[in-house]
């Protein structure tokens, strides 16, 4: 080659692209304008030489070059802190506002620019891989319990995960979870099959995720067949004894079928929430916490009175008579409940994850790394909260509730349980009357030592230990690599 040559033309030359769709508008800088220069170097020589082949623009010049995005090209310290930032999850006018108020030019970049840096920072994430076959390295990088379902194309059409960790704390505490979903969290609109628990401080706790394809019974089915195989059998976990999920029919009888043992309840809330807008709340509140099978038919017939529309009672009659076993206290207290009887916990843990995820248009792979990121926040909090209280004392119990101070986490459920129970020897409640009138050890193994205690047949220093025991005064689970980026 004899010389090296550079074409420097208008942006706003070229063609703009045809708009596939006449419904949507399209707009374009693009005028196919036919100004053009020809720059020129010699191999032998050390001067460049300019070539004007048309001097002419086809149109008028611009009064504001920030319409040029030449002039607002981010250099590398720029671009190196949208890098940082996007790690951080901040989305794009938050890292907008942030090069405004660090940017010395006074050509600030718009949002569109931002929006431009970011994409191709995910694309460079994936490192030439497929965008189905990216979320399955990572979790397999950061060795995340998981599974997927393709379908004949090779698209994934389901993704279960949890992290090992969060099995690990399930051994602390596997009496109770919930089940719930999150909508809106990724651009294929998969919705998000969330399991949750919570420790015996009363933290709540992700368990699992699942992205499936729809909700039908068959989808549920693969979700649980998952959640069993990965998570209990190869932990030699039993079934939880109780799992609260909402008036979900396709995933009540996928439950029925591959956990028999587990005891279903229905979110009490949401029954409120549906019924309220039939009838009036507070007649439903008397059939729905009825405390025995007789005052709720009693209570039931008094409703049948109250009722003047038959359109609404035959509503009840058909929708939620036939499920009374799954929410009325009559049924559900003779299941080891530790008075959830709602999936609040869920929505509270819906609430962080979609603070987490911000935005409903993320690839999987973004979803995967975001939940990623909320697993190990989760974790630190819970680490960090066992560490203090293990230092703290409870002042503001009766004295001989403070003696358990130093044996039993304060916040931990069976500190408020031996509190209870200790209220219900001194106060005459019905809901006193009927914990103490319960075995206390259907309950927990521990709560039996508070029993004894309690009623004086054990001291209050000779309560025993034993490893069913620890998650009410365990050590902090091991933190390494929790606080590594994903």
């Amino acid at each position: 080659m004899t010389h090296n040559q550079i074409e420097i033309s208008c942006d706003r030359s070229g063609t703009p692209n045809p708009n596939k769709s006449p419904l949507k508008t399209v707009t374009s800088r693009k005028l196919d304008c036919p100004f053009i220069i020809y720059a020129r170097k010699y191999v032998k020589s050390t001067t460049w030489t300019l070539k004007v082949k048309n001097p002419e623009h086809s149109h008028d010049s611009t009064k504001n070059i920030m319409a040029h995005p030449a002039f607002r090209k981010l250099n590398e310290k720029e671009t190196s802190q949208i890098a940082q930032m996007s790690e951080s999850l901040l989305i794009s006018r938050q890292i907008q506002g942030q090069l405004c108020s660090q940017r010395e030019s006074d050509r600030p970049a718009i949002l569109q620019d931002i929006y431009n840096q970011v994409k191709k920072i995910k694309k460079g994430k994936l490192q030439g891989r497929r965008l189905i076959d990216a979320p399955i390295d990572t979790l397999k990088v950061e060795n995340f319990v998981w599974s997927s379902a393709r379908d004949s194309e090779g698209h994934i059409t389901s993704l279960f995960f949890t992290h090992p960790l969060a099995i690990k704390l399930l051994h602390g505490f596997p009496h109770l979870i919930l089940m719930d979903f999150i909508y809106k969290n990724n651009k294929y609109k998969m919705p998000l099959f969330h399991i949750v628990g919570f420790r015996s401080t009363n933290k709540t706790l992700s368990r699992a995720f699942c992205l499936m394809k729809n909700e039908a019974e068959h989808s549920y089915t693969w979700a649980l067949k998952q959640y069993i195989e990965k998570v209990l059998n190869n932990t030699n976990l039993v079934p939880p004894p109780v799992i609260v999920i909402d008036r979900d029919l396709a995933l009540k009888s996928s439950l029925k079928k591959l956990l028999p043992d587990s005891k279903v309840m229905l979110c009490i809330w949401h029954i409120n929430k549906d019924l309220s807008s039939h009838c009036m709340k507070g007649f439903i509140s008397q059939v729905m916490y009825s405390s025995t099978e007789k005052s709720f038919k009693d209570n039931w017939k008094k409703l049948q009175k109250q009722i003047k529309n038959p359109e609404v009672l035959q509503y009840l009659e058909n929708t939620w008579l036939p499920l009374k076993e799954y929410y009325v206290t009559a049924w559900t207290n003779h299941n080891c409940h530790l008075v959830v009887g709602s999936t609040s916990r869920v929505e509270g843990a819906h609430t962080m994850v979609k603070l987490w995820l911000q935005a409903s248009t993320g690839t999987l792979l973004e979803v995967v790394r975001t939940l990623h990121m909320a697993f190990r926040k989760q974790f630190i909090e819970i680490i960090n909260r066992i560490s203090k209280e293990m230092i703290v004392h409870v002042k503001n119990f009766p004295p001989h509730i403070c003696a358990l101070n130093g044996k039993v986490l304060p916040s931990s459920v069976a500190f408020e349980f031996a509190y209870w129970f200790s209220r219900a020897k001194r106060i005459s409640e019905d809901i006193g009357e009927d914990l103490f009138q319960r075995p206390m050890a259907e309950i927990t193994p521990i709560l039996q030592h508070f029993q004894d205690v309690l009623t004086g047949k054990v001291p209050f220093d000779q309560i025993p230990k034993s490893e069913e025991d620890d998650q009410y005064y365990e050590d902090p689970p091991e933190c390494k690599n929790i606080c590594g980026r994903p």
